[in-house]
């Protein structure tokens, strides 16, 4: 059948090409579906033109951008004063929020290209959120609740986005809010209508007041400014800032403090939901050396030398709390930022066995 179509559309085109005064004028190029529900499954629109020539003409072929939308058309010629008809049914299924999509008609002898824009709204399926939009910010969904940038090298900036989706029935207003200078937050549009897309767009320079380690920053998203009930969600960033792998020159290490820990290991034994620990931290470099942070997940240091002149040393004490784990072994490291250029990040690790 595929065969006898293409015959058909050879021989109408070798009629056209006789035919030089075909003409067609397009009622629209355009269609707007609107809003549609995902659960209502594919929905079907149409455009149409006129042949305002002397001469029949064809349609050759249609072509939509994507595989979401399928299309159809009027076969056979199209006489002087007649309408033809260009339909394109776009499948909503696992799509949710704004869509436009192009479909390309070829016609006449010189196979002329019109593009049809077609466009609308798709109100996505329970499922279809859950899956796409997992994190519930009242009226606002999220794709996800966590940004991990990975390993940023310092001196370097890393790009993120986060998707978002209005699923409720009015315009929402969504805003950000942030606590580091080292973030720039961005949004694609102050205003969401029902069943869109909104993009946030994060942005980490770790030159800004950054130093190696792990940094852990709460992003708080207001869904609606609009009302009065806000719906506030926190989403975290998290990022690695390792050292810059250039470092410094030879003459800058010679004059350059230098970081030992006494022990690197500490082994607390066994121990129930908190313990405390101590190690001490030495300066056998030729420079001052600055302990910038220190840090460590459960971990709550309660003194160490903020600075050591070169050659002396300075007892740490902190404390760790384990409620949060299951009995048994486990390995917490406690990670020291420092001026150290060769050593910017100092791992102490800490063992035990919960009871």
């Amino acid at each position: 059948m595929r065969n006898d179509r293409l015959l058909t559309v050879a021989l109408l085109l070798a009629l056209a090409s006789i035919c030089a005064n075909a003409e067609i004028k397009w009622l629209a190029t355009d269609y707007d579906f609107g809003t549609m529900k995902e659960v209502a499954g594919p929905k079907t629109g149409s455009v149409r033109f006129v042949n305002t020539g002397t001469e029949p003409t064809v349609i050759n072929q249609v072509r939509p951008s994507c595989g979401c939308t399928g299309a159809d058309y009027t076969d056979g010629p199209i006489q002087p004063g007649d309408t033809a008809t260009v339909s394109f049914t776009y499948n909503p299924a696992g799509r949710p929020g704004r869509f436009e999509k192009t479909v390309k008609v070829y016609t006449g002898a010189d196979n002329d290209r019109t593009v049809i824009t077609i466009r609308g709204t798709v109100i996505g399926a329970p499922e279809t959120l859950t899956a796409s939009y997992p994190v519930e910010a009242g009226p606002l969904r999220l794709s996800s609740r966590i940004l991990a940038a990975g390993d940023v090298r310092y001196g370097t900036a890393r790009h993120l986005f986060l998707q978002g989706y209005n699923q409720s029935p009015d315009t929402i207003y969504p805003a950000w809010n942030h606590p580091s200078r080292s973030l720039s937050l961005g949004i694609s549009d102050r205003a969401v209508a029902p069943g869109d897309g909104v993009t946030f767009s994060v942005y980490f320079n770790s030159r800004e007041g950054e130093m190696p380690g792990t940094v852990v920053y709460p992003i708080e998203i207001v869904s609606d400014t609009a009302r009065a009930d806000q719906a506030r969600t926190t989403v975290e960033f998290r990022a690695n800032v390792v050292p810059d792998a250039s470092g410094p020159g030879a003459s800058d290490l010679a004059d350059a403090p230098s970081i030992s820990l006494t022990p690197s290991h500490v082994d607390l034994g066994t121990v129930g939901d908190r313990a405390d620990f101590g190690f001490v931290v030495s300066n056998t470099g030729r420079g001052n050396l600055h302990l910038k942070r220190m840090q460590g997940e459960g971990i709550t240091m309660k003194r160490y030398p903020v600075a050591l002149k070169p050659g002396k040393k300075g007892e740490c004490k902190g404390s760790v709390r384990l409620d949060g784990r299951d009995p048994g072994p486990f390995v917490i490291n406690l990670q020291i930022v420092s001026d150290d250029p060769v050593h910017p990040l100092t791992i102490v690790r800490i063992a035990g066995i919960k009871e």
